[in-house]
């Protein structure tokens, strides 16, 4: 997994491919590319990994995964 974030927006690349977007202002986008991109789902990276990319605590990003469980994106926004 790579994370690129830009003043204009943020990528994530899974096995050298563009999984997932966001813009620089879409916040909930942000979050849910660490839970979607939460890769111990898919298993290409330790939920730790991902946390660390993001710049978030693990229990930050637990928390997230949780709220997302079956959930629209509006459990994303504070």
């Amino acid at each position: 997994m790579q994370l690129l974030e830009t003043e204009e927006g943020g990528v994530v690349f899974l096995y050298g491919m563009a999984t997932w977007c966001w813009e620089p202002d879409d916040l909930v986008g942000r979050r849910l590319a660490v839970t979607r991109v939460q890769l111990a789902e898919t298993k290409a990276a330790l939920p730790a990994k991902v946390a660390t990319a993001f710049g978030v605590e693990y229990e930050t990003l637990q928390r997230w995964r949780h709220r997302r469980s079956g959930s629209s994106a509006s459990r994303f926004a504070w």
